[in-house]
């Protein structure tokens, strides 16, 4: 089962919801209203920033928003 978590899409500088997090599907976010997004934790993707394997829920000063 995969973790889930929701966020203010504002406020939240999650991994799953960076630019530089390569998931070109955005398969590890779903809206679930007007400002909250469902995301999945556990998703790994690269950090084009990084060069490293990060999960959803994990963050960095370099955070810019896909949303």
């Amino acid at each position: 089962m995969k973790a889930k978590a929701r966020a203010n899409n504002i406020t939240s500088k999650k991994c799953a919801f960076c630019k530089n997090w390569y998931d070109p599907a955005n398969s590890a976010i779903k809206p679930c209203g007007t400002i909250t997004w469902e995301y999945d934790m556990e998703m790994k993707c690269m950090c084009r920033v990084k060069k490293v394997l990060k999960k959803g829920f994990q963050s960095c000063s370099q955070f810019e928003s896909k949303i």
